[in-house]
């Protein structure tokens, strides 16, 4: 489907595909996923929630937009899994959901928006840390290579839906572990990022 410029500004309306989608999560794991996310909902409210995907969700690589959406090994390439992801957490009413993925070979923080038909919003942090090493160039994601900021839409019956992010961080010069520090300050969940032996500068996303 097509999708906005990395400029940001609103592309085509998408209009939801009446055959069934390749997904990148079988329909039994979405929906444990989704049962999942009510469950922790309702017993930790706001409390980060953890997910781990080991394909990235974002940010996205500039050469797989447009036609070459199906050659990303990422969330990106199937589309339907995206929207039912996003059918989740508003069904679910899940807050301050946190993906945890590797695989870009580069360390990345990516803040995903998400609404619905009548214009309620979610949000979604992408987190991305890849611990092994590369020593091929054209493995490693450089911060160029990605996009800062996309947009796209659907259409339903129940109106337009949407999400769109925003890079919040990058480092394309680190491959390790990343160290994830959650606390609770003044009432608000924070999220620190960092490595070990301090390999890089710390950075707080305020959720």
């Amino acid at each position: 489907p097509d999708a906005s410029p990395p400029s940001g500004q609103p592309g085509p309306t998408l209009v939801s595909p009446t055959m069934v989608s390749p997904t990148i999560v079988s329909p039994t794991q979405m929906a444990a996923l989704t049962s999942w996310m009510a469950r922790c909902q309702a017993q930790y409210g706001d409390r980060p929630k953890f997910i781990i995907s080991p394909s990235a969700l974002l940010p996205l690589q500039s050469k797989h937009t447009g036609e070459s959406r199906s050659q990303c090994d990422g969330w990106y390439a199937y589309p339907q899994s995206i929207r039912d992801l996003h059918h989740s957490l508003f069904a679910t009413g899940c807050t301050n959901p946190v993906m945890l993925s590797g695989d870009l070979h580069a360390s990345f923080a990516c803040e995903m928006t998400l609404k619905d038909a009548s214009g309620a919003r979610a949000s979604l942090l992408a987190l991305v840390f890849s611990p092994q090493y590369a020593p091929y160039c054209f493995i490693n994601t450089r911060t160029g290579d990605t996009e800062a900021q996309w947009q796209e839409s659907w259409q339903t019956r129940q109106g337009c839906h949407g999400w769109e992010y925003q890079r919040l961080w990058d480092d394309d010069r680190y491959q390790g572990f990343g160290l994830i520090r959650v606390e609770q300050r003044n009432g608000q969940w924070h999220i620190t990022l960092g490595a070990p032996l301090q390999a890089l500068e710390p950075f707080d996303i305020a959720l």
